[in-house]
């Protein structure tokens, strides 16, 4: 049985976290990046050498970026889309790393634009050169790539490389997991010779060297971008995983067996965890118990 459905029965008690969620956009948006995490954990800059910069102080080297094309748009993140209006042809390699909690959205040498999600990092050129353009991604990002069919353009990830030429998808290829998912929305991509349509989704498991594919709704890795928590028909596991990469906590399970459930929901990463954990407990078939940082997951009955 689909544990998504259980949640959609349920539109008033959904609704009200729900609005409420709207209501803290519209007001104050809770600190927890702040409060929690990040005073200790930044998302940062390596620059070639080895210079290291936090990237909300980025502003501090801001003129020196701007000497390599590089602008610092507010609210938005890097971009290195006007660095070919600098004479100098000499490309250099920039690493982005985002902790556990966070987020960042950078523009390419190219213009396309990448939203990093938390525990993430990509390696990438601050310009494109010869006839393909690569970026080296570990954890996972939303890409929206520019078009340019003559120049195509490939995410490498620790285990295989997609190959697009102007579209819109999602790549997860974190450090400990044994799978490369990559989630189609617009155009087309290919991973290691297989073709992929809008809204499909790939896992390369990468034990056996097999290839799943799935429907999916294409839509729903969009709005991963804005922040969204955006869950259907997904393994109880998959989603606390990424729940605890965004809120900085560990998972123990106390019935294995729960790992398996499958549930689907939508709301704004920035709401508390706590008002998550309990949509999932109103489908009466998980509790949840946290202890300091470690989510400890009961069965029910």
């Amino acid at each position: 049985m689909s544990w998504y459905a259980a949640i959609l029965i349920l539109p008033l008690m959904v609704a009200i976290p729900v609005w409420y969620v709207d209501r803290v956009k519209e007001m104050e948006r809770p600190q927890y990046i702040v409060d929690a995490y990040f005073e200790r954990h930044k998302t940062i800059l390596e620059l070639p050498g080895g210079q290291i910069v936090d990237l909300d102080t980025v502003k501090n080297i801001a003129k020196e970026l701007n000497e390599f094309g590089v602008i610092l748009e507010e609210g938005k993140g890097l971009n290195y889309s006007g660095i070919d209006s600098i004479v100098d042809n000499k490309v250099e390699y920039h690493r982005i790393v985002v902790p556990r909690g966070g987020e960042y959205n950078l523009k390419l040498a190219d213009g396309t634009d990448v939203w990093m999600f938390a525990d993430s990092e990509i390696r990438f050129p601050t310009r494109f050169k010869g006839n393909k353009r690569e970026v080296y991604l570990e954890g996972e990002a939303y890409f929206d790539v520019h078009h340019d069919p003559v120049h195509p353009f490939y995410v490498k990830t620790k285990s295989l490389d997609v190959k697009v030429l102007g579209t819109s998808f999602n790549v997860k290829a974190y450090r400990n997991a044994s799978i490369v998912e990559t989630s189609l929305v617009e155009g087309v991509v290919s991973v290691k010779d297989n073709v992929l349509r809008p809204d499909m989704q790939a896992t390369y498991h990468e034990e056996s060297g097999d290839f799943s594919y799935r429907k999916i709704k294409g839509e729903n890795y969009r709005l991963r971008k804005e922040q969204m928590f955006v869950f259907e028909e997904e393994r109880l596991d998959d989603i606390l995983q990424e729940m605890a990469r965004w809120y900085d906590f560990e998972v123990f399970y106390r019935n294995p067996e729960m790992a398996e459930k499958r549930f689907g929901f939508k709301l704004e990463k920035y709401e508390h965890v706590d008002s998550l954990l309990k949509i999932l407990e109103l489908t009466g078939e998980v509790k949840f118990e946290m202890n300091g940082k470690t989510l400890i997951v009961k069965g029910v009955g």
